[in-house]
């Protein structure tokens, strides 16, 4: 039969250790007060930059979405404006309405008029000399 390890009886606990376990657990759970704050602060600041980055790049492939999708309309909606406009024109010709002349190509810029040189001013004549008197 096996035989069983005897251990001694544990020391009474002293005050002493009481108090130094207490400082121990104090100065163990301000470190880790502060690594928590810390990773806490790390941890935001990374979320932001990954919510930042998204955002912009959600907003670029909706831009490319829709200029994609402009590419494709544009030509579409011309052509069904044509369409629209070739069946409707003898009906508004029947009614009187006339279609609207094409836009003139707009005026060139006229050059302005030259501007008159001023009226030059003749030099004043110097007024007449009344002769002195001798003495």
């Amino acid at each position: 039969m096996a035989t069983r390890k005897t251990t001694p009886a544990s020391e009474p606990i002293a005050p002493r250790h009481l108090w130094l376990a207490g400082l121990g657990l104090a100065a163990v759970a301000r470190r880790e007060a502060g690594n928590a704050a810390c990773t806490a602060l790390t941890a935001a600041n990374d979320l932001r930059t990954r919510a930042t980055t998204l955002a912009a790049d959600t907003g670029a492939v909706v831009r490319g979405s829709l200029l994609t999708l402009r590419e494709k309309i544009e030509p579409a909606l011309g052509e069904l404006g044509e369409a629209v406009e070739a069946r409707f024109s003898p009906l508004f010709v029947g009614i009187g309405i006339v279609r609207p002349a094409a836009k003139r190509a707009p005026r060139t810029a006229r050059r302005p008029a030259a501007k008159k040189a001023p009226a030059r001013r003749q030099p004043r004549k110097a007024p007449a000399r009344k002769a002195r008197a001798t003495r």
